[in-house]
């Protein structure tokens, strides 16, 4: 998923230890896993409003323009 239009990367100093090239990238794990609650928490049917609420409340950072 591309949340707020940015994908959530990590930068690749902190990926696992290989040879990287240049454009590779790594998952941002606690991103990710927030991306997956909105998608179940919406495929279960949870209004979307309901969902941006609920990040909010718990303080779930917005996506940040990069």
């Amino acid at each position: 998923m591309v949340a707020g239009g940015h994908v959530s990367f990590v930068p690749l100093e902190s990926a696992p230890s290989r040879r990287y090239q240049a454009g590779d990238r790594a998952i941002n794990k606690a991103e990710a896993a927030v991306i997956r609650r909105t998608f179940t928490d919406y495929l279960a049917g949870k209004p979307s409003r309901t969902i941006a609420l609920e990040l909010n409340r718990e303080g779930v950072p917005a996506p940040q323009a990069r």
